[in-house]
């Protein structure tokens, strides 16, 4: 069920990660963006790496005005070069105090300190929606101020099986540069080594068959 048709012309490399990465993205961005023409966005980048970016780029081409804000230069100079402001975090797990509020916000950091920073940082009547894995027990939210500020907080799983169709026809109609968040491009044969790297974005080549 989660083989879908790519458009005619489409670069299978713009596409690779569309079935997870690409698609929880765009999730996370574009339907939140439809009703907020010219919104002010941010990203909290981190250990949701492509996430971060893939959202970062897609909120800059749904016209929206967004900063990124991540601790690892290579990460911000993408970010960058989609049109973002990148600003640049202590460390990981350390963040500024908020001095900005956003219409909508998305949390790829996967770190309880991030989260806390994405909702501090959504302004009021805005959106947070949450890209990352949270895995500990409890992971505490400042819910008086999701709450006093009416911050729609959004959480859940992807469902790629049903977003592609859309995913590919939006990267398609938009002429998304998604390949900019590959880092690294290794042969189909190579997978053990290239598995073995930390890379932000790594994509499998492989000739087709037959």
């Amino acid at each position: 069920h989660m083989l879908k048709r790519v458009p005619d012309g489409l670069d299978p490399f713009r596409i690779a990660a569309a079935s997870d990465n690409l698609s929880e993205a765009w999730r996370c961005t574009a339907p939140h963006l439809q009703s907020r023409k010219g919104a002010k966005v941010m990203v909290v980048g981190g250990i949701g790496q492509a996430i971060g970016l893939y959202a970062a780029g897609i909120a800059v081409t749904c016209g929206a005005e967004v900063d990124y804000l991540d601790s690892c230069p290579r990460r911000l100079k993408i970010a960058e070069s989609f049109g973002a402001r990148a600003r640049q975090r202590p460390s990981l797990f350390r963040f500024p105090k908020p001095s900005e509020f956003y219409d909508v916000v998305i949390d790829a950091s996967s770190v309880a300190t991030g989260i806390t920073h994405a909702i501090r940082s959504t302004g009021t009547g805005g959106t947070c929606v949450v890209a990352s894995y949270h895995l500990g027990a409890y992971t505490g939210i400042p819910m008086m101020h999701l709450v006093l500020n009416d911050i729609n907080l959004v959480v859940g799983m992807n469902h790629p099986g049903t977003n592609l169709p859309d995913v590919l026809g939006w990267v398609h109609e938009n002429d998304f540069p998604a390949e900019k968040v590959t880092t690294e491009v290794v042969d189909w044969e190579d997978a053990p080594k290239g598995y073995g790297k930390r890379t932000t974005k790594l994509i499998l080549h492989r000739s087709p068959l037959g």
